[in-house]
């Protein structure tokens, strides 16, 4: 019984390691359990990465944007790229609305909308002084 405990644990790691490497979670479990875990565990780590779907993620999570200029992903606070030296654009990113338009929309005070910021009962950030709403929240 252990055995099959500890065969199904390790068939879970590998299903993790690739799923943060942006590759099919449980398809590398499936062939842990199947195979060995042992062979989906080596798998997973010589498996190359899916930049694609991991630039996806950051960029979707809020912490990161992609340059205009030379498509390298810059954290989304960034106002210089990195990569290419290029000035960044001030964008509020079509995920986030200011608090003001949030609370027109809502039909509520500009006032509430900035307690409820705070207070971390309406998911937004503030960037150079501005509050800028999650768009998640309409």
């Amino acid at each position: 019984m252990e055995i099959f405990v500890l065969w199904l644990f390790l068939s879970i790691v590998a299903g993790v390691i690739a799923s943060n490497k942006g590759r099919s979670g449980l398809g590398f479990f499936l062939l842990s359990v199947i195979l060995s875990p042992l062979i989906g565990i080596i798998t997973a780590l010589v498996a190359g990465s899916n930049t694609s779907k991991v630039e996806e993620k950051q960029i979707e999570a809020g912490g990161s944007k992609k340059c205009p200029f030379c498509a390298e992903i810059v954290k989304s606070e960034a106002k210089v790229c990195r990569f290419c030296g290029s000035d960044l654009p001030k964008q509020q990113g079509p995920e986030m609305i200011s608090s003001s338009d949030y609370a027109s929309a809502k039909g509520i005070e500009h006032s509430t909308v900035l307690d409820g910021l705070r207070e971390g009962r309406i998911i937004g950030r503030q960037i150079d002084g501005e509050w800028y709403v999650s768009a998640k929240e309409l």
